[in-house]
């Protein structure tokens, strides 16, 4: 099992590093062609591979 800080500490890290990729997506979405076409159309892999990787790190997070 993992210490009670430790635990708090990834849970900190996690939440920066969503706040980081959902600024980035955003500015990707006024920086795009077609603002959210665009994002959702040709990059559809870069969302399918976040939630993957979100949903892993979440049930890694909670063991």
């Amino acid at each position: 099992m993992l210490s009670p800080k430790y635990k708090k500490l990834r849970m900190r890290i996690f939440q920066i590093v969503s706040v980081l990729a959902i600024a980035i997506l955003t500015w990707f979405v006024f920086k795009g062609k077609d603002g959210f076409q665009y994002i959702f159309g040709d990059l559809s892999f870069v969302w399918a591979e976040l939630f993957s990787g979100f949903s892993q790190y979440l049930i890694l997070a909670c063991v």
